[in-house]
């Protein structure tokens, strides 16, 4: 391991352009000196738009489960099943 880290290798011309190509100046010369294109201008334009219009529609983000809720609905459901047992249905008076 020791021996293959020390080995010393010649880099290759395409590596060497490559690394120059990459590196931030040039790339930043690059960049500041490329023609602007309308079209490639007028879609990125456009994609902000669509993510902007999107972001704008979303509905908040709601909890999936509030265990608060979820409790008082169990209790409502179980009060409401205490009366139903509890209720006389004997409409009929017997006198």
């Amino acid at each position: 391991k020791t021996a293959i880290l020390a080995m010393n290798v010649n880099p290759s011309m395409e590596e060497v352009n490559a690394r120059e190509n990459m590196d931030p100046r040039v790339m930043a010369t690059y960049i500041k000196n490329m023609d602007l294109d309308e079209g490639e201008r007028i879609l990125v334009g456009r994609n902000l738009y669509y993510q902007q219009h999107q972001n704008a529609m979303k509905a908040p983000v709601l909890p999936l489960f509030d265990p608060v809720a979820a409790y008082q609905l169990l209790k409502y459901i179980n009060d409401k099943a205490k009366k139903g047992r509890d209720k006389d249905l004997n409409y009929w008076n017997d006198n």
